[in-house]
């Protein structure tokens, strides 16, 4: 699940995920449509936008958590795009 405001970032991040094999990328560019997407779509990845429009992304990340009820591991976008910047996989723990 990609939550950006973004469109051409939406865009790049769901054809990086599918070079790297994820199916069914679902995309949310306001955070008023996640609550939608999430009653039919049961992420195992969620890359999340920090400034929303209508949200801040560490209160979004919280709430997902409790929604969610799992263990979650924060990653700002720039993060991703900083370690493709350096080389590394955009996958690969640094």
């Amino acid at each position: 699940l990609i939550v950006d405001d973004d469109a051409y970032l939406r865009a790049t991040l769901r054809q990086q995920l599918a070079i790297e094999g994820f199916t069914d990328v679902f995309e949310v560019g306001v955070v008023a449509d996640l609550d939608n997407v999430l009653s039919h779509a049961n992420p195992d990845l969620i890359l999340l936008d920090i400034q929303m429009p209508d949200g801040n992304g560490i209160d979004i990340f919280t709430w997902l958590a409790f929604r969610m009820g799992a263990d979650c591991t924060y990653r700002c976008s720039n993060t991703f795009a900083y370690c493709s910047f350096l080389g590394y996989s955009w996958l690969e723990p640094i």
